[in-house]
């Protein structure tokens, strides 16, 4: 149980990694895009200020429509695929039960088989005394492998604790390790939406000076 919390614990804080990496990415993306921005307005602005300033505004609207469209259709597929994914994963699981189940099915109906018809040969070939005797070495022989059983199936369990300890220790490492890596990611982050908010306010300060009108 405590593997299985370290487990789970280490899955979430792999998400929430994989998030923050891709907002670090985002914002680095944006801040480039912004500071490319203000450069082509200050350009423009020498050349053909009202013209241009009329093309850009047209131009920028065109480019979040495209965006916000491709924005959806990834999203809408990357939905879909999700969807066929589990579905397949769904159908391939129920088959491998099915199959699982006869199998099963098949082997404990011929273990019984096989059991019936040795016990009817023993009832037949051995008299009374020999079946007693039998008997007797039987239960000699049932009692030995209990006994040997016993031991082997303690020697398993302290095996497999020991094995469960030493992974979720492993585990437990991990979790820490990516514990770490998280605060330093969202440290990374916020650093970048702090160069992200300088970009947008150059660019801000390049679209509100006299003469200028986005």
């Amino acid at each position: 149980m405590a593997r299985k919390q370290a487990e789970a614990d280490a899955q979430l804080l792999a998400n929430r990694i994989a998030l923050l990496q891709q907002e670090e990415a985002k914002a680095w993306k944006k801040i480039q895009q912004t500071k490319e921005r203000a450069g082509q307005i200050m350009q423009t602005r020498e050349r053909h200020e009202a013209k241009v300033q009329n093309q850009h505004q047209y131009s920028f609207q065109a480019s979040e429509v495209t965006r916000k469209a491709q924005e959806t259709r990834f999203v809408q597929k990357q939905r879909e695929k999700a969807r066929r994914q589990k579905a397949q994963a769904e159908v391939i699981k129920a088959k491998q039960q099915e199959v699982s189940s006869i199998k099963q099915c098949r082997r404990a109906n011929e273990i019984e088989k096989q059991r019936q018809k040795q016990a009817q040969q023993e009832t037949n070939n051995f008299n009374v005394q020999v079946v007693q005797q039998h008997h007797r070495k039987m239960q000699m022989d049932k009692e030995r492998r209990r006994q040997e059983q016993s031991l082997k199936n303690q020697s398993d369990y302290k095996r497999k604790v020991d094995s469960e300890e030493s992974r979720t220790k492993t585990k437990e490492r991990e979790v820490q390790n990516m514990e770490k890596e998280e605060m330093e990611l969202i440290q990374r982050l916020q650093n970048a939406q702090m160069l992200q908010k300088e970009a947008y306010e150059q660019l801000e300060s390049a679209l509100t000076q006299p003469g200028e009108r986005v």
